[in-house]
Parts: structure tokens; sequence; C-alpha cells
């Protein structure tokens, strides 16, 4: 399944989410520029929240009707970027990507890709305004 994304200017307010035929699928509140916390939402309302405790250098996930889903913490590594997301009982994930790439892998604790993702830009077109 293929979502995407946009990024807010401020990162602040909300987001579509869309489908690979541009089709809404839900939206992201992106809570406040100065905070660290969003929801997400699909079509039928509230999936999960996440929010970034100060000090702790951790993403708490919760379900919408409060429980924890996982904790998400970055880890130390020189030429890469990784990640650990403790789902808990249902196990251990590594997010990881090459030092200056935008392609993350997500793998199980038995070392398989579960899931991938990447940060694309796309350029708009630049609206010219025409005086007569």
């Amino acid at each position: 399944m293929e979502l995407y994304f946009r990024d807010n200017f401020f990162n602040a307010g909300y987001t579509e989410i869309m489908n690979h035929e541009q089709e809404q699928a839900g939206h992201l509140d992106l809570k406040s520029a100065f905070g660290s916390s969003l929801d997400v939402f699909d079509n039928s309302g509230l999936i999960c929240s996440g929010k970034f405790r100060m000090l702790s250098n951790r993403w708490d996930v919760t379900s919408a009707d409060g429980r924890e889903w996982g904790v998400l913490r970055a880890r130390f590594s020189f030429f890469s970027k990784k990640y650990e997301y403790d789902a808990g009982p249902r196990g251990v994930y590594d997010v990881s990507a090459p030092a200056f790439s935008h392609e993350y892998d997500i793998t199980g604790m038995g070392g398989k890709v579960v899931a991938s993702f990447r940060r694309i830009c796309v350029r708009q077109p630049i609206r010219t305004f025409g005086y007569v």
C-alpha cells in the first residue's frame, strides 16, 4: 500500500494522506510548530497519536483510546540513521537508512524487511500572475 503526505510549512496544522490514486485516505494533525505531537486519522476517525516527551529522547505512540502501542527511540550510529520501535509483545523493529539517504527500511526481529518508506521531493509548478 502506498500512502503520501506533504510537509507543512511550519510543521503545524492538517495535511492530507493520499493513496497512489490521489484519493484522500486520511489526514495528519501536526498539533503545533512549537510542540512535538501529532494525530493520525483515517476516513473513519482517529487511529493513533504520537508525542515526544521532553528530555526522554523518545516518541510514545498510543492508540485512539490511549493504550500504548509502542515507543520509538533514536539509536546512536556513525554513518547511518537508526531508530528502534519497541512494540511491546509484538516485537522490536529497527528503522534504518544510510547516512544521506531518504529511503528507510523497517526490519523485524528476524532481520526481514517488513516495510519501507522514503521521502520524496515533488516540486510544485510556480504560479505566475499576469497584469493586463
